[in-house]
């Protein structure tokens, strides 16, 4: 999964010096393969791009919310516990990384089957080299690493991907939570990468879509995303006690 990882971050890295978009059959940060129909829209530079929120009101406290909407291009069934109407990521005494969504339906915690599974997609935006947008259509979606949420029949797990150590870290099952219409999930500050220039999770952005499945064969990144929040863009991560 790392070399795999890697060799995508690679690609898009010397496609990102070039200044163009990259098609190919990608490794992505969600863990699964995917290719892309209308290219992986890379820019220059993440810190070059306006962190722009649209389509969400964003509170103080790293807190979005919205309208539940359906994305136009989702394919899947539309069950409510995968339309997002709030998100919220907050930093807490500099140490854990609190990431929660909020859907319109209650969330299904004991799946029976891949009709009732759910994955959740946290973006964190470092303004690294290594961020990207993944959607075409929605540009302003930056992220360079991501915290994904898996509600299967299997069971609940997580783990975060990131793209500036290629790194995936396996989270411990107790980090996650899931209660009615909420999913939460705790990370490490200490597991996301910040060397020099990238910037620290108290000046971060985030975002979130979720998926009725995790990975398929057809050709549109955005085929089996319910729903986003933001619709295009990032919204500031909060900060609670120290930095």
């Amino acid at each position: 999964m790392a070399n795999d990882l890697g060799n995508f971050l690679r690609t898009t890295r010397k496609a990102s010096s070039r200044g163009r978009a990259v098609s190919l059959d990608v490794q992505r940060l969600e863990g699964r393969a995917l290719m892309s129909r209308g290219g992986i829209v890379v820019p220059p530079r993440a810190a070059e791009v306006a962190p722009i929120i649209v389509g969400a009101l964003a509170s103080s406290g790293g807190a979005v919310r919205k309208a539940p909407a359906f994305s136009a291009d989702y394919l899947g069934v539309k069950r409510a516990d995968l339309n997002l109407v709030a998100a919220s990521a907050t930093l807490k005494n500099g140490k854990t990384l609190t990431l929660s969504a909020t859907v319109q339906g209650k969330l299904i915690r004991k799946p029976t089957g891949p009709a009732q599974e759910a994955f959740f997609v946290f973006a964190i935006d470092r303004s690294s080299p290594q961020t990207f947008a993944l959607f075409p259509t929605r540009p302003n979606i930056l992220y360079d690493a991501v915290v994904v949420v898996t509600i299967t029949k299997d069971g609940t797990g997580a783990y975060l991907a990131d793209s500036v150590t290629g790194a995936r870290t396996d989270l411990a099952p107790k980090s996650v939570r899931v209660s009615g219409k909420t999913v939460q999930v705790d990370v490490a500050a200490s597991l996301f990468a910040t060397p020099s220039g990238v910037k620290p999770l108290s000046q971060a952005r985030f975002g979130v879509w979720a998926r009725s499945v995790l990975v398929h064969g057809l050709a549109d990144a955005d085929d089996f995303v319910a729903s986003f929040l933001p619709e295009n863009g990032n919204a500031p991560i909060g900060v609670k006690g120290r930095r």
